[in-house]
């Protein structure tokens, strides 16, 4: 690629780039920072576990960055964007766990699975009301390049379980980047002078999806043993950082007893929604060029 390539070359000085600290904290950093007060910036999500934060005004993006103490609860690293920025991590993939019988369907059982894939970041989070243990969703942190296709042979009681995961290629938008449905959004008017960031508008048309992509997959069978209490399985999600459950500055984090939903584009349907697959176009009605109804009136159909 020719080195004079570049997009978003308005974004220096006005933009700060990093790596949150887990993934709780990336769904709710929109929210997060508008409880402090910053509200004239957008936030992108640049995959993985990292942000940038693109302020209206170059004051503003110095401020926020030199106010350590604010940042460093949410952000593992921030620094100014550059052009050589560039996300290490790896990306968020989610991961469908069929197969694992219903006296197994514990999120530590299915931890241990996912983790042979990367870092867990979303656990099953399955309850006792749930009325569907045939499979679960997860979420890891994987530098894998090809869809994710696995196969776990399951050990428990002297029975062998075939597990199959099959990674869920629906498109998932993190709430950082989502809209929030208050009144905090709401941007204040700045005036114009030489400090306030210039972007070159941009077109907001969607290419549609005529086709489905095709990825390589990568199919491998191994063997976990699950013999024992699930209590000595001994898998976490490793997340660390911030405390899933409270948040400084006064914002509070709740954590969810039930299972998990994730925002997906409209097309996709996910597993508490219906099928968990994309629905198929429906068919355009006949045009009616029969106006008065003479066809079916001389016996034309």
């Amino acid at each position: 690629m020719d080195d004079s390539v570049e997009r978003f070359a308005h974004w220096n000085g006005c933009a700060l780039a990093g790596r949150v600290v887990n993934f709780n904290t990336l769904g709710l950093l929109k929210k997060l920072i508008r409880k402090q007060g910053w509200i004239s910036l957008d936030i992108k999500y640049l995959g993985g576990l990292s942000v940038a934060l693109v302020f209206y005004d170059k004051g503003d993006a110095d401020k926020f960055l030199n106010d350590k103490s604010l940042w460093s609860v949410w952000f593992e690293s921030l620094n100014w964007w550059t052009a050589n920025f560039s996300v290490e991590e790896g990306r968020i993939a989610w991961l469908q766990v069929h197969g694992l019988p219903a006296q197994l369907a514990l999120d530590q059982v299915y931890d241990m699975i996912g983790s042979r894939h990367g870092k867990v970041v979303q656990s099953a989070s399955l309850s006792g009301d749930d009325n569907n243990f045939s499979y679960a969703l997860i979420g890891v942190l994987s530098k894998e390049c090809n869809r994710i296709v696995d196969r776990v042979d399951v050990s428990w009681r002297g029975k062998i379980f075939y597990v199959w995961v099959d990674e869920d290629v629906g498109e998932w938008i993190p709430e950082c980047v989502a809209e929030i449905d208050d009144d905090e959004g709401s941007s204040i008017p700045q005036e114009e002078n030489d400090d306030q960031c210039m972007f070159p508008v941009e077109s907001d048309n969607v290419i549609g999806e005529e086709g489905e992509v095709i990825r390589d997959e990568v199919l491998s069978s191994d063997a976990i043993d699950v013999e024992g209490n699930a209590q000595d399985l001994g898998v976490s999600n490793g997340d660390g950082g911030v405390d899933d459950s409270e948040v400084s500055h006064g914002a509070h984090m709740a954590a969810s007893t039930g299972r998990k939903k994730f925002r997906r584009k409209t097309l996709f349907k996910n597993r508490n929604e219906g099928s968990g697959s994309l629905e198929r176009p429906k068919k355009r009605p006949e045009e009616n060029n029969d106006m008065f109804g003479l066809d079916r009136l001389i016996g034309i159909f």
